[in-house]
């Protein structure tokens, strides 16, 4: 076995990869972002059969590790270890002081085995096919391009990140919660599976009142939100999933009451 970077040519050979209960087009996601200056993605491959990936988003000096997967038949061989392994080397070598990843019960074994200390676990809810009657707040509107530095310093108060690469892609979808003239939140829809930052309960729990008014919406949080918990247990949205953050070296002066939905496990 020999683990190298991916062609975007086999991009199509990892349609079929992730578990169902990911709801995630692994394909589309790897030509989305190939060859961007942030992108790396990498196979595993034996017998000129590719039998594990995994790829890394990067944003100076911290980075996402996701998708680190493998086949059925080569689990519980240490490829998804190699794969690990691999993907931290890189990244070490790109100056990368802080890696993240959000892993699976599965998985935490295996990163901890490459040096990762689990952090704290996320939520994972789902609205599910029936419409929500909720009262949308008057503060919602449509982000106006005179809005995008204040979402980007947002974000980057809350993660202790710098992602204006990826941001930049999809902030003319957003929307924002407006409180005289001051962003309080905001909610970009094409960015992973609906990315919500906010700085206070009333901010918050309004823009997953608009994003979870439609039907067949998913969501995840880290367990430090307590008000975005207590939003989905009172109004019974299904509990489907959790999964625990990881992180190896520098640990990030992130504020995780801020986030009332993650945009996905590839960057948090």
């Amino acid at each position: 076995m020999f683990i190298r970077q991916i062609s975007i040519q086999e991009a199509s050979q990892l349609k079929d990869f992730p578990p169902e209960n990911w709801y995630f087009n692994f394909e589309k996601f790897i030509e989305t972002h190939y060859g961007q200056k942030y992108f790396y993605a990498c196979v595993a491959v034996e017998d000129d059969r590719i039998i594990g990936s995994g790829n890394a988003v990067i944003s100076g000096a911290v980075a996402w590790l996701s998708n680190i997967i493998v086949i059925p038949e080569y689990q519980r061989q240490g490829v998804g270890t190699a794969i690990t392994r691999y993907l931290k080397d890189y990244l070490v070598k790109q100056n990368c002081r802080t890696l993240l990843l959000i892993a699976t019960a599965e998985g935490r074994r295996v990163y901890k085995s490459v040096g990762f200390k689990p952090l704290c676990d996320y939520y994972y809810f789902r609205s599910g096919d029936q419409p929500r009657e909720f009262t949308i707040a008057d503060q919602i509107r449509k982000a106006s391009p005179q809005d995008y530095p204040a979402i980007l310093h947002l974000d980057e108060l809350t993660t202790a990140e710098d992602r204006s690469c990826l941001l930049n892609r999809y902030v003319d979808t957003a929307w924002v919660f407006d409180r005289e003239k001051e962003i309080r939140g905001y909610y970009i829809p094409e960015f992973g599976r609906g990315l919500i930052i906010a700085l206070d309960p009333e901010a918050g729990i309004s823009l997953l009142k608009f994003k979870h008014h439609l039907t067949d919406r998913k969501t995840a949080f880290p367990r430090q939100n307590e008000h975005a918990l207590k939003f989905f247990n009172n109004y019974k949205f299904e509990n489907y999933h959790n999964c625990t953050r990881m992180y190896w070296g520098e640990m990030l002066p992130w504020i995780p009451q801020n986030i009332y939905s993650y945009a996905h496990g590839c960057w948090g």
